[in-house]
């Protein structure tokens, strides 16, 4: 029987968490292997087409750095495209202050990243089994070649769902609702100046009162339709405007009911066509065009861990500076919603929120942390700390802490927060 191979440290998910989480732990010197369920590095910006990172600035100044932002400026360099003038960015705009990008030289870039520092990357392959053991875990792997045996001394889950966390058997904050994700598509093939909106959104609401089409379909209006024609004309507006991208809602059911992530992407295609279907009918839509622009909805949430401490969105709105930060966060409270549509709240000019160490710890398992969407936090921060720019703070300082628990034999909880601090600031992580 052949020995298992083992590393250091083994990131899962190789997405905007994953990947700086990957590099994080390669650059403090430690064997690092990232396994990733698809074909594609880049996560939500390549798989799921939302390609705008927000926000690595606050109240005029930069306030998310490191790998993550280093990722997203060499894309910039690489198309001849000028870094953001943070300094200038109005901060209460979350929409305009996202940082576009192309999410094929992202993905490339994250490639040539991740093997110029020694990083293993696994593409195509999932854990079937964490097994715990005296010094960290035995993982088996689902691969294209077939099954395979790895160990590790830490595990950092960042799939976002918490598949791996799930695994481990670590405690989960109790499940309440999952904000709907989101199918983006492209839509092409009519001209928006003779588009007569009155008229389509009248067609609208006689389409969702018969069935045809259902809530979410066109734009985030939640349950109900608006009752004034503008409202109706301005959804179509809005829709088309962004040419079907980032433009719908999906209900997100339950994670653990079995089935339930093809139940969600057989959703989002099921809406698409829906719309298809119709606007197919209407006047100057005869030529209408859709393409594929995501190869998965878009999640925006799903399990969140029970952690060492889980961030609040008191805390949140209030800034409050957590002892053991391990990066800021910055977006509005921003929760997605099946019954309301969209609720927004935005942050009090001055206050920086931040996240702590605890947050990617969760209770009761050892060398384990987690990073993205899934750290510890209730339902309404995690509206906020979902973010990608966030998303790949949490996922460095996930992969630096993992590294160093790897390297002095201890557990996440166990490391010296001076020397996790030093190590950040040394990657360019701004604290």
């Amino acid at each position: 029987m052949n020995t298992p191979e083992h590393y250091d440290v083994v990131v899962f998910g190789a997405g905007v968490s994953g990947v700086p989480a990957a590099l994080a732990a390669a650059r403090c010197g430690v064997r690092v292997l990232l396994v990733e369920k698809t074909g594609l590095t880049g996560g939500t910006v390549t798989n799921a087409a939302v390609a705008a990172p927000a926000m690595f600035n606050a109240w005029g100044r930069q306030i998310i750095g490191g790998i993550g932002w280093e990722l997203v400026a060499n894309t910039l360099r690489e198309e001849g495209k000028p870094l953001p003038d943070f300094t200038s960015l109005d901060a209460h705009d979350h929409v305009g202050s996202a940082v576009w990008i192309n999410p094929l030289l992202f993905a490339c870039l994250c490639d040539e990243a991740l093997q110029k520092d020694g990083v293993e990357l696994l593409l195509h392959s999932m854990p079937t089994n964490l097994t715990p053991t005296a010094d960290g875990w035995q993982i088996a792997l689902v691969t294209k070649e077939g099954i395979r045996t790895v160990t590790a001394s830490q595990v950092v889950d960042c799939t976002g769902d918490g598949d791996v966390a799930r695994l481990a058997e670590a405690p989960f904050q109790p499940y309440e609702e999952c904000q709907p994700g989101t199918l983006s598509f492209c839509i092409s093939g009519f001209n928006p100046e003779t588009v007569d909106y009155d008229a389509l959104g009248a067609a609208l609401k006689e389409a969702q009162e018969n069935g045809e089409l259902q809530p979410g379909d066109v734009w985030w209006c939640g349950e109900h339709l608006p009752d004034s024609p503008e409202s109706l004309a301005g959804m179509w507006r809005f829709f088309l405007g962004r040419g079907g991208m980032n433009a719908n809602h999906v209900s997100q059911p339950d994670p653990d009911r079995p089935g339930a992530r093809t139940a969600f992407e057989l959703a989002g295609r099921a809406s698409v066509l829906r719309v298809w279907r119709f606007l197919k009918r209407q006047p100057g839509f005869e030529n209408v065009s859709f393409a594929l622009r995501s190869s998965e909805c878009g999640c925006r949430e799903s399990r969140r861990i029970d952690s060492l401490q889980d961030v609040t969105a008191e805390d949140y709105r209030n800034g409050v500076r957590f002892p053991e930060m391990v990066c800021y966060s910055f977006y509005p409270l921003d929760l997605h919603d099946d019954h309301c549509g969209l609720s927004v709240e935005r942050l009090r000019e001055g206050v920086f929120p931040t996240v702590p160490r605890g947050a990617l710890v969760p209770r009761e398992v050892r060398n384990l942390v987690v990073a993205g969407r899934l750290v510890g936090s209730d339902r309404l921060a995690n509206s906020a700390l979902r973010i990608q720019a966030t998303c790949m703070a949490t996922g460095q300082a996930a992969g630096a802490l993992a590294a160093l628990a790897a390297q002095q034999h201890k557990t996440p909880a166990e490391v010296d927060y001076a020397l996790l601090r030093q190590t950040l600031l040394a990657q360019g992580t701004i604290l």
